[in-house]
């Protein structure tokens, strides 16, 4: 008899304790964005009078260091971040073209980075949530769940319905506990709520490279990488994959 009053008893306090660590772990969608809103900024990008010609989003990941997909970065002359309403200068660093990721510098930025979740921690009917600025709103929060994760170059690409416009690109995709995940970065023309974000672990290996200040160079034209266009993962003609374009300021 008290051999089972031992067993319901530690049945009991280890459901209790699984209870208190989901808990902790969990946020309510107003935590996530407080938690996490203060680390995305939106990336403007400027011509050589500094007239703005079109704008995507970025996230911070250290010390005035931004992390961005090159297809924002690479759209133009110059670079401008803003942070809330304050803009400032920055530069192109490190560009790894081949997973559309680029580093932006901007030393006077003082913005807490992001806290990064894992993809190993990952399923599909998570919760996900984005912030970005789509159409130049900024801080925009949506919400979603991971609806796919597809095998792609020892990671995965993150597909999600958390809504997503011009202007997204750059944004962050978190998770429940307001842990950066992924990154917005492109979609199937066709269909909806088919958004795809790149993972959090090709962000962390392009915040770490060294610094390598750059010119920009404004890119012929929105295009992505080949391992995209010509991905297993996905299984679709690539004319319909787009990214999630920068927006206009025309």
């Amino acid at each position: 008899m008290m051999q089972i009053l031992w067993l319901c008893s530690y049945i009991v306090l280890c459901l209790v304790l699984t209870s208190v660590e989901y808990t902790a772990q969990a946020a309510t969608p107003e935590q996530i964005f407080a938690r996490a809103a203060p680390s995305v900024v939106v990336v403007e990008v400027v011509d050589e009078k500094g007239v703005p010609a079109a704008q995507g989003s970025g996230v911070v990941t250290g010390p005035g260091l931004v992390i961005t997909p090159c297809h924002v970065a690479q759209a133009g002359q110059r670079l401008r971040v803003w942070h809330g309403e304050t803009p400032f200068v920055a530069t192109l660093g490190y560009a790894d073209s081949e997973h559309d990721l680029c580093q932006v510098h901007t030393p006077k930025l003082q913005a807490p980075p992001a806290v990064r979740g894992a993809v190993k921690n990952l399923a599909v009917g998570q919760p996900a949530y984005i912030i970005s600025a789509p159409q130049g709103l900024s801080l925009t929060f949506t919400a979603g769940i991971i609806s796919a994760l597809r095998p792609v170059l020892g990671s995965v690409l993150i597909q999600t319905d958390a809504a997503v416009s011009p202007g997204s690109s750059g944004g962050g995709l978190f998770d429940r506990a307001g842990r950066l995940i992924g990154m917005p970065c492109f979609q199937l023309q066709e269909g909806q709520h088919l958004n795809f974000a790149l993972p959090v672990d090709w962000i962390v290996h392009v915040a770490q490279r060294p610094i390598k200040y750059r010119e920009t160079v404004p890119s012929p034209g929105v295009a992505l990488p080949d391992w995209v266009q010509h991905s297993t993962a996905l299984r679709t003609p690539k004319s319909l994959l787009v990214p999630v374009k920068p927006g206009s300021n025309d």
